[in-house]
């Protein structure tokens, strides 16, 4: 294990597969400090992610979630659109995933036995060498018998996520008092997916993570893939030729570097 953490390769195109769109490393980083960084661009995807979750949090809060659904106000802007989320039939695509996978949450047995559920749950955490984030779980589990779980609904996109984003979450439950030592228990939710619950197992340690979040915070600030802070067409950047969303191949990986004290 200490070898894994002392070196550690990370494909930086590997973040790209996840939404098709945008430099992977302003992904990167927005998954792991997603409080900020929101797209000025209108995505369908993105607005039916929001309202679903939206609609989520009431109905485990006790609440009817349909007044969500009557209350949303379509931001301006020129959207971008998939085949299956368009900005007009939004809500119709909206209310369908919500009744999935409000039916799936009331029969699969992942749901059962919790006591209470805590949604939309901001978390913040300080890695040793200074980096800063502040990331928000969609919903922590816990029952009498102290024992704690990790779900992250998969609303807005057909992608897969990426196990990274729950072991984030989870060091920064750990880091913000949540759950201490408890065994790692997390999993993605996907209502339109045949297997609708893929488990993530496996932490991979507090040092792994703080590398992680640290090489993330090094490259979007030093290069030389920077984000865009202008959004300036992707066409200008200099980089393009070695992008895969160019058609180039980017093959290169970077190290991680740990120093185990």
């Amino acid at each position: 294990m200490t070898e894994a953490l002392v070196l550690e390769t990370i494909r930086s195109t590997d973040t790209r597969i996840f939404n098709g769109d945008g430099c992977g490393l302003e992904w990167i980083w927005d998954r792991v400090n997603e409080r900020y960084g929101i797209a000025n661009t209108p995505r369908s995807y993105y607005e039916r992610g929001t309202l679903g979750h939206a609609m989520i949090q009431a109905y485990l809060e006790g609440n009817n979630p349909y007044p969500v659904l009557e209350a949303y106000d379509p931001p301006e802007g020129d959207w971008l659109e998939t085949t299956k989320c368009t900005k007009e039939g939004l809500l119709d695509e909206t209310w369908e995933t919500y009744t999935r996978w409000q039916t799936q949450y009331d029969s699969l047995e992942e749901y059962e036995g919790w006591d209470d559920v805590s949604c939309e749950v901001v978390l913040e955490a300080t890695t040793p060498n200074g980096t800063h984030i502040s990331t928000e779980a969609d919903a922590i589990f816990t029952n009498e018998q102290g024992e704690i779980a990790l779900a992250d609904w998969k609303l807005g996109t057909s992608k897969s996520g990426k196990a990274m984003q729950l072991y984030v979450y989870w060091y920064t439950m750990k880091q913000s008092g949540w759950c201490g030592d408890k065994p790692f228990r997390a999993w993605f939710h996907y209502p339109t997916y045949n297997k609708p619950i893929v488990h993530i197992k496996d932490y991979p340690g507090d040092k792994f993570i703080e590398a992680y979040i640290d090489h993330a915070q090094e490259q979007r600030t030093k290069g030389p893939y920077l984000p865009n802070p202008d959004w300036f067409p992707c066409s200008q950047c200099e980089w393009k030729d070695k992008c895969p969303l160019w058609g180039g191949d980017w093959n290169e990986t970077r190290e991680i570097e740990v120093i185990v004290v």
